[in-house]
């Protein structure tokens, strides 16, 4: 326990009480007193005054330490809804839909490419317009039943 003089400042404290009655660790005390400006000596009303004067120049540090306890908390919480499958990373949305762009050219180029042409050979533009309508009808259906179902050019769910 600390001795108080008579004649002592009753502002004045230990520095190992310094940080808690500011509400701050050792620490913070430690690093403040090599800035400029700092109070020399563990005067509660000088330290107070000096925090306060110089909280926007060196900043908050326990409102620091609370956003970056803030941060780390939200990755954690990212990290476990990913374990748990209630969100999607990146890299996994990024090659799902990597997967069903190849999926959409590979339909698209069987039905437009290999399909349609020996339908419409020597047909009359009005036959081409009515077999075009039902491959896009074909195309339609695939999409609207799920791409995933459909595999080299036949339709699983059939």
């Amino acid at each position: 326990m600390a001795r108080i003089h008579a004649n002592a400042d009753p502002n004045t404290v230990a520095w190992s009480d310094l940080a808690g009655k500011l509400g701050v660790s050792r620490q913070s005390i430690y690093n403040w007193r090599k800035l400029p400006g700092a109070p020399t000596e563990p005067n509660l009303e000088q330290w107070t005054e000096w925090a306060a004067s110089n909280k926007s120049e060196h900043g908050d540090l326990n409102e620091v330490k609370r956003l970056v306890e803030l941060e780390r908390l939200r990755k954690l919480k990212r990290e476990n809804e990913v374990e748990e499958g209630a969100i999607a990373s990146v890299p996994e949305v990024a090659s799902f839909l990597q997967k069903t762009a190849a999926a959409y050219d590979a339909m698209l180029t069987q039905k437009i490419d290999v399909e349609l042409p020996p339908l419409i050979v020597g047909q009359p533009i009005a036959e081409v317009r009515k077999i075009c309508e039902r491959i896009h009808d074909e195309i339609r259906e695939i999409t609207n039943g799920g791409l995933q179902k459909w595999a080299n050019g036949k339709n699983s769910s059939q």
